[in-house]
Formats: structure tokens, C-alpha cells, sequence
């Protein structure tokens, strides 16, 4: 009899299915933590593209003289830049993501002759915290690659937005 054939490996231990379960549930855990970072974090970028986006939309237009306006049944080739009402949507920050636009004909729409249209509402937003319809705006952008970006606010007025539209 060989040497070897006396010697009994140790059978290899069985994990305990308990201790299987604790690391699934854990790690189910650890992800689901995860997720609303990860989602937020998608959100602010979405809205990052959105903001440069329109920034060099209002430098294109600029530069070009290339500004539209629509509001109120007119539509004029505006003179001054829409710089300031670029400050005023940057300002208010990123607001609410929508899936779709309002029924309705937009307030104000803006084309910047690069392709890129930006369109307002003011209607009323609803308030998640306090529970109730406030006054806001529905900002609608579609971007040079064709993307769309639309969010509610309550953080930006119709009145204040439209002291801030470029004039004819």
C-alpha cells in the first residue's frame, strides 16, 4: 500500500446557506444604495449637456445675428443677445425632467439659427413637497443633435422670464 493511500484528504466543508443569503441580501442592499446616486448623478449630467448646450446656442446666435423670436402671435429676428435670459434659466437650475411637452402652443419659442429651438410655458408646476399647483414655467430645448431636454420649474417666474426674452 502506497504511502499516499493512507492519508484521507478532509472532505471539503459545506458553506452554510445562511451565510449565503446575509452576503445576497447585503449586496442587494449595497446596489439598491447605489441606484438613486447613480440616477442623480445621470440627471445632472443630462441637465450639464443641456446648459452648455444652450450656451453656445445663445454664442452661435450671437455671433450670427441669427436670433427668432416667436411670442404672442409674432415672430421677429431679435437685436440683442439672449444672454440674460440665459442667466435666468442657468439661475433657476436643473427643475423637474418631463417625458412630454404641454398640449398647448408654447409662450416663447427661440430659435437660434443653429438648429437648436427653445420653447416656453407658464403654466403651474406641481410642488412635490408642499403639496400643491404653484406658478412656474416648462422649459422645452431640442439641441443641435437633435436631442431633447424639457423640465418644470417653479424656481423661475413667466414675468421674470419675459422681461428677460430679446426684444425686437
Amino acid at each position: 500500500m502506497p504511502l499516499y493511500d493512507a492519508v484521507r484528504a478532509p472532505r471539503p466543508r459545506k458553506r452554510d446557506p445562511r451565510l449565503l443569503a446575509c452576503i445576497a441580501i447585503a449586496l442587494t442592499l449595497v446596489l439598491l444604495a447605489f441606484f438613486p446616486i447613480l440616477w442623480a448623478a445621470h440627471l445632472q449630467r443630462q441637465y450639464r449637456h443641456f446648459i452648455s448646450g444652450l450656451g453656445e446656442s445663445v454664442l452661435y446666435a450671437k455671433a450670427q445675428g441669427s436670433l427668432y423670436v416667436r411670442q404672442n402671435g409674432r415672430q421677429f429676428r431679435a437685436r440683442e443677445p439672449a444672454s440674460r435670459l440665459y442667466l435666468e434659466v442657468n439661475a433657476a437650475g436643473m427643475g423637474k425632467r418631463q417625458s412630454s411637452a404641454p398640449d398647448s402652443a408654447p409662450d416663447a419659442e427661440l430659435e437660434f439659427g443653429d438648429g437648436c429651438i427653445l420653447r416656453f410655458w407658464g403654466l403651474d408646476v406641481w410642488d412635490g413637497y408642499n403639496r400643491q399647483w404653484v406658478p412656474g414655467v416648462f422649459v422645452w430645448y431640442r439641441g443641435a443633435n437633435g436631442k431633447i431636454y424639457m423640465y418644470d420649474t417653479d424656481q423661475m417666474q413667466w414675468q421674470t422670464l419675459v422681461r428677460c426674452l430679446p426684444e425686437e
